[in-house]
């Protein structure tokens, strides 16, 4: 069963910034866009670095990502109508480990839930490891417990 219901709108896979990123995602292969010039990764992919302005980068691989969470909530109240009879269920903000968004900045963050835990098991700071959830022919980058 996935984590969400499958009449939950899904993301856009199509758009300009985003594209080559969610065709990695699609073929299992989790990346994040590293600037050509400074170095710095960032999340969402964008066309311009916030740290130095360029516009070169790639996206670069990062296999067996770790991080641990660095927010996260017990969402009860359903924000879509797909969700009014869903059970409650956690999003967390991930902190990748051994990404950097900069210097001070810590790791590259993402958004998702994690699958595998109950709610009273997760803290911030929990150790998580990143994996895939297909759901309508999405790929979604999500989280088990490390």
């Amino acid at each position: 069963m996935a984590y969400l219901p499958d009449d939950l709108p899904l993301p856009r896979t199509d758009e300009i910034d985003t594209a080559a990123w969610w065709e990695k995602i699609a073929n299992n292969e989790f990346v994040v866009q590293q600037c050509d010039d400074c170095g710095i990764y960032r999340n969402p992919p964008a066309p311009l670095c916030n740290e130095c302005l360029s516009f070169n980068h790639h996206l670069e691989p990062v296999p067996n990502a770790t991080g641990k969470i660095y927010s996260y909530t017990i969402c009860y109240h359903p924000v879509h109508a797909a969700l009014r009879d869903w059970p409650p269920y956690n999003v967390a903000i991930i902190e990748l480990d051994d990404v950097s968004q900069g210097t001070g900045l810590g790791g590259v963050r993402f958004v998702g839930n994690i699958i595998d835990a109950e709610h009273e098991d997760l803290y911030v700071g929990m150790p998580v490891k990143q994996t895939f959830e297909e759901r309508g022919g999405v790929n979604l980058v999500q989280w088990l417990k490390a």
